[in-house]
């Protein structure tokens, strides 16, 4: 594209360094390859999903780091604020743009800043929690739309509950979510050699591969997954494998039992692959991914799941059932259930779908005719004319 403009100064405030990476990073250095943008990083030095950088970060971007809470301790956020509104200050950008929800409150807890503030909200808590966590949420997310200047979401309905109310200054995206790489997920780049000799390392034979990725927390289903396998492979020894790539998270729990946490780590058809840049590499020998999550804004999983022609069984939820159409690349499966009959419905589906390989092998072709749509480039481009119209106007 190569458009120069004047060299605007961007900061993005991210909740840590490995979100950064994975979720942002090729956008920023796009702006800076492209439109010579000045961009500068406010993230904590942590990585909960630890992968390798993308980039080298060293030479282009300007870091800052501060601890920003992951939790909604009142104290904790109230120091980080204070600490990020001065590095703030300092920074004097032209925009700010600050992702996930707890990246957004530490920016506009202190004080309402003067400087233009675009939020985008990675699925709104309010709509998904109950209780006291979901009145705590609504409090949280009603503050950070008062103070942002766009409230962005990734998907559908959290879009229809916030457009009535904010009028323009809620956004939905065309792109589907943020997309990902279709060079690094795409099937044509493993041949069946590869795939065998991957199979072989993993002491994997005939048996069929199930995958989940991401955190190993219990409102991203991972408790689901754990006690449908465990069930699956009593009702059928040896014929599954179980992959998870991902790994716990310190400040969330897994939903399971302390005996069902040992089964997880010590069962021989639990492979626990952890976090990994190749996430890529295990979706090429995966026959079903399940992720039954009901807490999404648009999972980056799904989409690289399907970009690798994998079938995806998950629940008709928010994010989720805007990447998986039912019985055509997946199956969608009730989502207000609790988790003794979840976990039925996650085996009779699998049950279903290994029994029925022409149906499975349909849904695996399925997966590729809408594939540009899950272009990380998508996402990239739309942004970028979002910040040259801004920065233009």
């Amino acid at each position: 594209m190569n458009i120069k403009v004047r060299n605007n100064r961007l900061l993005f405030i991210i909740t840590d360094l490995g979100s950064f990476n994975n979720f942002i990073s090729e956008l920023c250095f796009y702006l800076i390859e492209n439109f010579e943008y000045e961009i500068h990083v406010i993230c904590s030095p942590s990585k909960v999903i630890s992968i390798k950088n993308k980039f080298d970060f060293t030479n282009n971007l300007k870091f800052h780091f501060v601890n920003i809470p992951r939790g909604f301790s009142l104290l904790q956020q109230i120091k980080s604020s204070k600490e990020l509104n001065k590095l703030i200050n300092e920074i004097n950008p032209d925009l700010i743009h600050a992702h996930f929800t707890t990246g957004i409150f530490t920016t506009i807890l202190f004080k309402k800043l003067k400087y233009e503030i675009w939020g985008t909200f990675h699925g709104l808590g309010s709509v998904v929690t109950k209780g006291i966590r979901r009145e705590i949420f609504k409090l949280v997310e009603l503050l950070c739309f008062s103070r942002v200047n766009k409230i962005i979401v990734l998907n559908n309905l959290d879009f229809e509950l916030l457009k009535h109310s904010y009028g323009n200054k809620a956004i939905k995206g065309k792109s589907l979510g943020l997309g990902c790489d279709l060079k690094k997920f795409n099937p044509v780049n493993f041949n069946s050699t590869g795939r065998v000799s991957l199979k072989a390392q993993l002491n994997i034979a005939t048996q069929i591969v199930l995958t989940f990725t991401g955190r190993f927390v219990y409102f991203k289903g991972f408790d689901i997954v754990i006690n449908t396998f465990l069930k699956l492979i009593d009702r059928h020894p040896q014929k599954f494998k179980l992959l998870l790539i991902g790994g716990t998270d310190p400040i969330h729990n897994t939903g399971l039992t302390v005996d069902q946490e040992i089964a997880v780590f010590n069962h021989p058809d639990i492979i626990n692959i952890g976090f990994t840049d190749e996430v890529e590499r295990y979706l090429s020998i995966t026959d079903i991914f399940v992720f039954p999550s009901k807490k999404e804004g648009i999972p980056i999983c799904v989409t690289e799941a399907l970009a690798m022609g994998v079938p995806v069984i998950t629940f008709d939820s928010r994010g989720c059932n805007e990447l998986v159409i039912d019985k055509f690349n997946g199956s969608l499966i009730n989502n207000n259930m609790d988790l003794d009959r979840s976990v039925e419905s996650f085996l009779l589906e699998i049950e279903n779908l290994s029994l029925e390989k022409k149906t499975l092998n349909t849904l695996r072709k399925n997966c590729f005719l809408e594939r540009e749509k899950l272009s990380r480039q998508n996402f990239i481009l739309e942004q970028s004319e979002w910040y040259l119209n801004y920065f233009n106007s």
